[in-house]
């Protein structure tokens, strides 16, 4: 899944560089989740196999990225770092479901700032347990 993560951000990044700023946006937001998937299977602290992590989004409730969320906060042992990442998932997905499901289009400069908040979210990810 880290294979499949560095793929999308490339993939995200040839989309920038296109002009296709809106489309960027799907892989900034992707790239981040697929990480996060990467690491709860190869986190020390209770990891989660993939087929843990599909049985258990199939039985959460809400939005499987939600419970996704939870379960890498719950690993993130800086309340900081904790809260940046509650806050950047929580931006970066509205921008994601804005850019697939709405008639928004995203300037260059908003296409930057999910790249910037993508990478943020990849580095905090480093401090799971």
């Amino acid at each position: 899944m880290d294979i499949k993560s560095n793929r999308t951000y490339k993939a995200a990044q040839k989309l920038l560089d296109a002009g296709l700023y809106t489309q960027s946006i799907h892989c900034w937001y992707y790239t981040v989740l697929q990480m996060a998937k990467f690491k709860l299977a190869h986190c020390g602290q209770k990891p989660l196999s993939y087929e843990q992590q599909m049985q258990n989004n199939s039985l959460s409730r809400g939005s499987s990225h939600d419970w996704l969320l939870f379960e890498i906060c719950n690993r993130l042992s800086n309340k900081r770092v904790k809260n940046t990442f509650e806050e950047d998932f929580s931006f970066l997905k509205e921008d994601r479901v804005s850019a697939d499901y709405r008639l928004k289009d995203f300037t260059q400069e908003e296409a930057a700032c999910c790249k910037e908040i993508s990478e943020r979210m990849l580095a905090n990810l480093r401090y799971i347990k």
